[in-house]
């Protein structure tokens, strides 16, 4: 199976370049229309990431879905108790499922499966991903983080749990706007983001239920070195405004969840 994961990651950068055409006078409005963008972006990707796949069942890829019914969709609704006898009449249904704390959330985007064989071909959670744009708030990416744990690690009596991986991804700036951006200031802020994420993990008591692994990437880096190798006057000089103003770096993280001592095969 062709890994989800590098189209998260293309729909990332697409989503930034194209946040870059967006207009708008900044504030909520800027922020949850910089979000919605880049989640119909990844979305894109992921029909690509669909078209590519061959297994005997299909997928479906839903925006802002419950995260009540992405839960209740890990598990069957009903099952027969003796599969292969349909007319006995004996069936089990699947538990009562909520989300984490009852609250009414949503998965920005739900990747789903659907048999195209059996006599019961209800869609099937597979993946979930979590999408934030630039410097989200830490509580924000926490709470995401909790929402997609309460579905990796629900259970129930009726049968296995379908989700086996999920997703958070988001960017960080590693500039100043004050501030020329040299080479050395890239790998120091690189650095400080990887262990600023890992302390997040490690702070969230949850996620010592679940297997993780971090994946950096670059979006967007013009050191300053690089800068005025290619932005020189006559005379040789550069304004240091402008070297501010060109110079910087975004980079995104992908955190990666799956279930513990479970084989991941996506």
């Amino acid at each position: 199976m062709t890994d989800i994961f590098e189209f998260i990651i293309q729909g990332y950068r697409n989503g930034y370049y194209q946040k870059l055409l967006l207009n708008t006078h900044g504030g909520d409005f800027y922020s949850k229309a910089t979000e919605y963008l880049f989640t119909v972006i990844i979305a894109q990707e992921l029909l690509k990431w669909r078209k590519a796949q061959t297994q005997n069942y299909s997928f479906s890829i839903h925006f802002e879905h419950s995260a009540v019914e992405f839960k209740k969709s890990c598990f069957e609704a009903v099952r027969l108790v003796k599969p292969g006898e349909i007319w006995d009449g004996r069936i089990i249904r699947r538990d009562t499922h909520t989300s984490i704390r009852n609250e009414s959330g949503r998965i920005d985007i739900a990747v789903l499966y659907h048999p195209r064989q059996g006599l019961l071909r209800e869609a099937r959670a597979f993946a979930g991903i979590e999408v934030k744009g630039i410097n989200p708030r830490n509580t924000k990416v926490k709470q995401d983080i909790l929402r997609l744990i309460d579905c990796l690690c629900a259970e129930d009596s009726i049968g296995d749990n379908s989700l086996k991986s999920c997703y958070v991804v988001y960017g960080v700036r590693l500039d100043s706007s004050v501030k020329i951006f040299e080479n050395e200031d890239f790998l120091k802020g690189k650095l400080r983001m990887e262990n600023d994420v890992e302390n997040l993990l490690t702070s969230i008591p949850e996620v010592r239920k679940v297997n993780y692994s971090n994946r950096f990437f670059e979006i967007s880096k013009t050191t300053a070195e690089e800068f005025r190798k290619y932005n020189i006057d006559e005379d040789g000089l550069t304004d240091y405004q402008e070297v501010v103003a060109g110079s910087g770096a975004i980079l995104g993280v992908l955190i990666h969840f799956t279930v513990k001592a479970k084989e991941n095969n996506l």
